[in-house]
């Protein structure tokens, strides 16, 4: 952004406004990850669904052909798993960006990711002090402040590769059933 005008921008919006600003934009990134969590969650749980019936009472019963069609459809079940899990993660980037933008107009640094305020310092600081047990020190990795137009947040990251895990499960399953319905 070109730094006259974002030196404007900040001049411009008084602090009550900007905070109410602020709020909304990191609200409704945090809401448009909700959303993600709960489409994602059905549709895995879908694809899911589809892999546990086909493994169990599909195979049983010898319908290949029905379990042919089932893979089909957890296939594109996953892809759009995926598919909103990323669409969601635009969203509340774009959202999450627009947050930061405004904290580091007002000079909020401790709400700015890549900024580096005494406050976060010192957090820092208090991280590596100690040798804290691994849930803890994995929980703290994936809770650093990140870009939002740089890098996904962690639980963006964990929805599309189980999005796409089941996308392989349901590849497999496929390739299996017909491997087997031409061999009988």
């Amino acid at each position: 952004m070109d730094k006259e005008l974002h030196d404007d921008l900040g001049k411009e919006l008084p602090d009550a406004e900007a905070f109410q600003a602020w709020q909304y934009f990191a609200s409704v990134g945090g809401n448009d990850k909700d959303r993600m969590v709960t489409a994602s969650t059905w549709l895995l749980a879908f694809s899911g669904a589809i892999i546990g019936y086909s493994v169990t009472e599909g195979w049983r019963s010898g319908k290949y052909g029905a379990i042919i069609i089932l893979a089909i459809l957890g296939m594109m079940v996953s892809v759009l798993s995926g598919c909103v899990t990323l669409m969601y993660c635009g969203y509340a980037n774009r959202n999450w960006a627009m947050a930061d933008v405004i904290a580091d107009l007002k000079g909020w640094h401790d709400l700015v990711p890549e900024r580096r305020s005494r406050v976060s310092v010192r957090l820092e600081e208090k991280r590596q002090t100690g040798t804290p047990i691994w849930p803890a020190k994995w929980a703290n990795e994936l809770s650093k402040a990140e870009d939002p137009l740089r890098r996904l947040a962690p639980i963006f990251r964990w929805f599309f590769w189980f999005s796409v895990a089941s996308f392989i499960l349901q590849i497999s399953l496929l390739g299996a059933a017909i491997v087997t319905k031409l061999r009988t």
